[in-house]
């Protein structure tokens, strides 16, 4: 079962390299390419991290089928975050467990973790 917890780290650059790379050219990068784009150098390291993307939920890969792993809606959304917190913004992906009061009851939640005006 997955659980949506942010990507840290090198997760978080893995994960914003592979939706990069599959938006550039319509597939999915190797793990040799992500490696290359990313400075690590192991290629266990790369399967680790995108290992535990997969396990996060932000990842899907179909076992036995090269270039066969794909991005989650919940993997695109924290990729972009990952994109724009590259660029130096101060920028966090928030969501919230409860479902209720849908578009004021996500601004308000929002409103709770906001810096600034």
């Amino acid at each position: 079962m997955s659980s949506h917890r942010n990507p840290c780290g090198r997760c978080e650059d893995v994960l914003r390299v592979i939706d990069e790379w599959s938006d550039l050219n319509g597939y999915p990068p190797t793990l040799a390419e992500v490696g290359n784009l990313t400075g690590i150098t192991s290629a266990s390291m790369v399967v680790y991290h995108a290992d535990e993307l997969v396990e996060r939920g932000y990842l899907r890969k179909t076992p036995g089928i090269a270039r066969a792993t794909t991005i989650t809606d919940e993997g695109r959304a924290a990729a972009r975050v990952a994109h724009w917190r590259a660029l130096g913004f101060d920028i966090a992906h928030v969501r919230r467990a409860d479902r209720r009061d849908f578009k004021a009851g996500a601004l308000r939640h929002g409103l709770e973790s906001a810096k600034g005006d």
